[in-house]
């Protein structure tokens, strides 16, 4: 009799303690209590966080859907975060396995502020609606898969006072192992402006649509990779404070070239590398596909300046700009893309019909190869490739151009002043160089205008074609310059004692050539 008694309160007790583990979370789903668990929230946040919470409407419905309206965060009068409606819908038999599922993140009538003294930064964020659609996170192996993100009525201002501070050492910590993904960004009327002191400065981009297609993210190998970007009717802006007077640097600039050679050469580079293993951050490596600019504005100028009539550098502006790349690629300093497309109007009238090409800077090398633009009267073929060293005037340097130009005097005028004795005339340009910046052997120009004679060789009658050509300069090439297809493009001889002399594809070259003694055609 005293055993079954032991028996009936055990399962009594058993009973009651699953009772209560099934109805204590069975509860939250009662409005009374959730009412009371929001009053207690905004308590403990006053308390621990020195905050003031208010949350005007909080609901939790089976199994893992979340609402919330008008929640607002304060500190000392300051509204640090508003939120008009948050909405959560989590699935609930992923999270006993270490997953994630969340069919939808959205936020309403957002807007947050964070303002840092000690950083000298403001930071204003708003959104009239953010969302996030089917996002899978796997917590064991790392991964997120996100199917879409969406953002409308967006607007973000950040502004940064740039202090000297104290170099800061590359962070130790090993990169998060975390492999992110998401399929779709869209963006839809958003703005983002940012301003930097005490040197003023002012970037703004207004964009009314925006996407972003198969985005990938690999926080441990430090990749971002992306198919398509494609922008819509954006708005971009820049401006500047007037540049201050630059005191020159001590010593000559063939001194500084020399000094710059130096410090980048092969055994720097070494030392660079070896820097980099010994904890230097990796660079973060990106690729994208494809980029499209539609129907885009940009502009840049000077705080201050009043636009002059005509083309005026401090003061640019381009309408009905359209953009396409591919093969865009970044890593650090390295740069690689092709211009497939690109056609604008500038404020001065200058119309942009066609632009192509592909431009690379890999290390301290520069190419710009096969680049090629057109409007409707004008043309230019170029060809440039500078080795390591070129962009700091090291005379060490090699350098290699073909240049190719019909320009139109209307053009021109736009750009700059132009005598009226030409008249409405098309202008050739022909120039190659090949060599280093310090010993220059074979560089030839030659310039014609219809109908009037150029340079210094004589006049000739009216409606004769006239021409000029100058150069070279003293010295010499070394033998090694413009490349095989620059060279075969454009029909531009190796320099002398080049045992590819001799190549068909270098024989009968259009443009005049000059060596020690003078050019010849």
């Amino acid at each position: 009799m005293h055993r079954r008694k032991i028996v009936k309160y055990t399962l009594r007790t058993l009973l009651g303690l699953v009772a209560a583990l099934v109805l204590i979370p069975a509860s939250l789903y009662i409005p009374a209590v959730q009412d009371f668990v929001r009053v207690r929230a905004e308590r403990s946040v006053a308390r621990s966080l020195g905050m003031e919470l208010s949350i005007g409407r909080i609901r939790l419905a089976f199994p893992l859907r979340l609402s919330a309206d008008d929640v607002l965060l304060r500190q000392r009068g300051d509204t640090l975060v508003r939120c008009g409606r948050l909405s959560l819908d989590v699935a609930l038999l992923p999270l006993l396995r270490s997953r994630a599922v969340i069919r939808n993140f959205e936020l309403g009538d957002f807007a947050a502020r964070y303002r840092d003294s000690v950083a000298g930064t403001d930071m204003r964020l708003a959104a009239g609606r953010l969302g996030v659609y089917l996002a899978r996170v796997d917590l064991k192996a790392g991964t997120a898969d996100v199917f879409r993100v969406a953002l409308a009525d967006g607007d973000a201002a950040i502004g940064l006072e740039v202090r000297e501070t104290a170099e800061e050492r590359p962070d130790s910590a090993a990169a998060l192992p975390w492999k992110i993904a998401v399929g779709r960004i869209s963006v839809a009327n958003t703005a983002f402006r940012m301003r930097t002191s005490p040197d003023p400065s002012e970037l703004s981009v207004r964009l009314a649509e925006g996407e972003v297609n198969d985005c990938r993210v690999g926080l441990d190998s430090a990749r971002v990779e992306v198919a398509g970007v494609r922008l819509t009717r954006g708005v971009y802006s820049y401006v500047a404070a007037p540049s201050r007077e630059v005191v020159p640097e001590e010593g000559s600039a063939s001194e500084r070239s020399a000094e710059f050679a130096a410090k980048s050469g092969p055994g720097h580079a070494a030392e660079d590398a070896a820097e980099g293993a010994a904890g230097a951050p990796r660079p973060w490596t990106v690729r994208v596909g494809r980029v499209e600019l539609a129907d885009n504005r940009a502009a840049y100028g000077t705080m201050g300046h009043a636009p002059a009539a005509g083309f005026d550098p401090e003061a640019v502006s381009l309408s009905a700009l359209n953009l396409t790349l591919d093969s865009v690629y970044n890593r650090g300093g390295d740069i690689a893309l092709r211009i497939e497309r690109l056609d604008f109007a500038e404020r001065s009238g200058l119309a942009v019909r066609s632009a192509s090409g592909r431009f690379v800077k890999d290390g301290g090398a520069v190419s710009l190869e096969g680049f090629r633009l057109a409007t409707a009267s004008s043309r230019i073929d170029a060809d440039v490739q500078a080795g390591p060293g070129a962009l700091g005037l090291a005379p060490a340097a090699e350098i290699g151009a073909a240049l190719r130009a019909d320009l139109s005097t209307r053009d021109m005028r736009l750009l700059f002043p132009v005598p009226k004795a030409l008249g409405d005339r098309e202008v050739s340009l022909s120039l190659t160089a090949a060599g280093t910046l310090a010993d220059l052997r074979r560089i030839g120009l030659e310039l014609s205008v219809p109908g009037h004679a150029g340079g210094r060789q004589g006049e000739e009658p009216a409606g004769r074609a006239g021409g000029g050509r100058f150069g070279p300069f003293r010295g010499g090439f070394p033998r090694t310059g413009v490349s095989r297809s620059v060279a075969a493009r454009h029909g531009v001889a190796p320099p002398r004692g080049d045992s590819r002399a001799d190549d068909p594809a270098r024989r009968g070259g259009a443009g005049p050539r000059c060596g020690g003694g003078g050019c010849g055609a």
